[in-house]
């Protein structure tokens, strides 16, 4: 059975990191799985946790969900080099913890060009090649804080979410 190719965003941390690793070090090999971070400065993490499976099923590369040019780049490297992108998780998520009311405008477009224009980036990116190899999944990863808001997590980081909840259902 053939590795699945396999993109992942937001791995320099956190659920990122641990789903690259969980799938690169599958004892089957079924995942070849490119690991995604817009800066590589904070790849060390991963690294480790990578272990031999680094450079063997987990690769690191660039890529920022809110760069045109990033995405496109990235997804073309990994569709030369194998023909096919089998498997996207868009992971790579933002937040502020500032009250709305202190926050500024600029970041909470950050927020929402991340959080959920990203999504859409990646979306679009990667749909024509799945399309064309008939076959293909796209997972994206949200949280249910997305839906609630609390004293000690202002709702903004819920406003992409939820938008990202509603574009995925």
């Amino acid at each position: 059975m053939a590795q699945k190719i396999t993109l992942i965003t937001g791995c320099s941390t956190g659920i990122g990191l641990n789903i690259a690793v969980k799938l690169g070090k599958d004892a089957a090999k079924k995942y070849m799985v490119y690991s995604t971070m817009r800066n590589l400065g904070k790849k060390e993490p991963l690294e480790t946790a990578a272990g031999d499976a680094l450079n063997d099923t987990i690769f690191i590369r660039p890529l920022d969900v809110v760069k045109d040019d990033s995405v496109t780049n990235a997804v073309n490297e990994i569709v030369d080099k194998h023909g096919r992108i089998d498997l996207v998780i868009n992971n790579a998520g933002i937040a502020t913890f500032s009250p709305l009311e202190y926050t500024p405008l600029a970041d909470v477009r950050d927020v929402f060009e991340t959080n959920f224009f990203g999504v859409v980036r990646m979306m679009q990116a990667v749909l024509p090649h799945m399309k064309e190899q008939r076959s293909g999944h796209i997972i994206n990863v949200s949280s249910i804080g997305g839906s609630l808001g609390t004293r000690s997590k202002p709702i903004l980081f819920g406003f992409g979410r939820v938008g990202l909840f509603y574009l995925t259902a």
